[in-house]
């Protein structure tokens, strides 16, 4: 794997636990090394949610994180 990035903005990782496309574990590894390397990063992972039907039900969640980010 490459290095970890030196600055980025605050990021948001949604991971659906039965997403064939982008498995959760290697989307949390890679947050955890974002945040070995002091970067804003967070993890949530959605039970039983795939690749594309996570995205209406947590659309909400990440518009309020975003704009309390905004503050």
């Amino acid at each position: 794997m490459g290095a970890a990035p030196k600055a980025c903005t605050p990021m948001l990782v949604y991971a659906g636990e039965l997403d064939p496309l982008a498995s959760a574990s290697s989307l949390e590894k890679g947050v955890l090394r974002m945040k070995d390397a002091k970067l804003d990063a967070e993890f949530r992972l959605v039970k039983g949610f795939g690749h594309t039907l996570v995205v209406g039900e947590k659309l909400p969640e990440v518009v309020d994180w975003l704009l309390s980010k905004s503050r």
